[in-house]
């Protein structure tokens, strides 16, 4: 497949002998096994484009349908390496207004059909990574309308 492995080394590595980049992540098979990089993973390097580890919680979201609409609805990032998340929004007050267990998960600022409003709303996450490592982490998300 011209990715510079032998068919006999892609069967024994594991990767497709009629496919010069197995894992999809751009980098070719033979390439990866020279660099010291898994050729089965997407990542590996990790510096190979669509890789992201960790997770990324913006801070702010403007759920009004003017501007950016991107902003319009609230999402994290949730890198490769996380297994699960329980993501819960509360407000002020300590009621919680949204929960996920969903990696991508998308709020649209709304609690049992009513917008919330403008303000600050506090997170907590669980993450669980693919390693077993748990972390808690917490903060605040501003609602602009």
């Amino acid at each position: 497949d011209g990715d510079g492995l032998s068919d006999a080394d892609e069967l024994t590595i594991g990767t497709d002998p009629n496919n010069p980049d197995t894992d999809g992540d751009g980098i070719p098979d033979g390439d990866e096994v020279n660099g010291g990089s898994n050729p089965l993973d997407p990542c590996d390097p990790v510096a190979a484009p669509g890789c992201f580890f960790g997770i990324h919680i913006p801070t702010a979201f403007s759920p009004n349908n003017v501007g950016n609409v991107v902003n319009n609805t609230y999402s994290i990032i949730v890198g490769s390496n996380i297994k699960d998340i329980n993501f819960i929004i509360l407000d002020r007050l300590g009621n919680k207004v949204f929960e996920s267990n969903d990696k991508q998960f998308v709020w649209d600022g709304y609690f049992k059909g009513k917008a919330c409003n403008s303000g600050v709303y506090a997170y907590m996450v669980n993450v669980e990574y693919w390693n077993g490592t748990v972390e808690v982490k917490s903060g605040n998300i501003t609602l602009i309308r």
